[in-house]
């Protein structure tokens, strides 16, 4: 999601920076009471150093589900529920 520019037009505004933490693009240290959170996660790919938001866990699950063989091989979930 990150090296593909599509993905801002998914609603990602931030790709890169987490949501939440500490650091340099809030990716040093994990969110803590100090820590500032953005206003609107489903903006962003991360929540913390490394955990994807929820926004970000849809298209990856969209993907395994019912994606095409370059995400699942040799077949998808939703292929496996079939057989």
């Amino acid at each position: 999601m990150i090296e593909d520019p599509s993905y801002l037009v998914a609603g990602f505004v931030e790709i890169k920076a987490a949501c939440c933490g500490l650091g340099t693009l809030n990716f040093e240290i994990f969110c803590l009471l100090i820590a500032a959170y953005c206003s609107n996660r489903s903006d962003h790919v991360f929540s913390d150093l490394v955990h994807p938001t929820e926004a970000a866990n849809r298209i990856s699950m969209d993907h395994v589900f019912d994606g095409s063989l370059q995400y699942t091989f040799p077949v998808n979930m939703k292929q496996l529920v079939a057989i």
